[in-house]
């Protein structure tokens, strides 16, 4: 049985692909909080034990914010993709659609396109928005 020897200097313990490289973490775990604070207590000044404190709290603060920045954006992303659930379960069904001049339209939706990124209704080959359709109507009986 033959071995091919390979290299792996210069990569960290845990990487097995050289091409990956170090991804760095953008985020503090409650472990680097505690790891942190156990560093400035071990090394703190005995005359001043507070002096060192402060800086836990506003990384604390920065890494809150930064959750819910991102907090913010998964709730945007499951906003998206519910307009387009939504969209998606009217396609083939007859709508009643407020139209801009506040006169009621009624058609099929044809297709849904994307514009600025949000699902348009395609009705009567007119671009509605989702939130302009006020009914949804049975299907005439055939």
């Amino acid at each position: 049985m033959s071995v091919t020897a390979t290299s792996t200097a210069g990569l960290a313990p845990w990487t097995t692909d050289p091409a990956a490289g170090r991804v760095p973490i953008k985020t503090l775990s409650q472990q680097d909080f505690l790891k942190l604070l156990v560093a400035q207590i071990t090394s703190q000044n005995p005359l001043q034990p507070n002096a060192d404190l402060g800086s836990i709290a506003q990384m604390a603060q920065f890494t809150a914010l930064e959750q819910a920045r991102q907090m913010q954006a998964d709730l945007q992303q499951l906003r998206d993709q519910q307009q387009w659930l939504q969209a998606a379960a009217l396609l083939g069904r007859p709508v009643a659609i407020a139209g801009d001049d506040t006169a009621r339209i009624e058609g099929v939706v044809q297709a849904i396109q994307l514009e600025a990124g949000e699902p348009r209704l395609v009705v009567n080959d007119q671009l509605y928005r989702l939130d302009q359709v006020v009914a949804i109507l049975t299907p005439p009986i055939s």
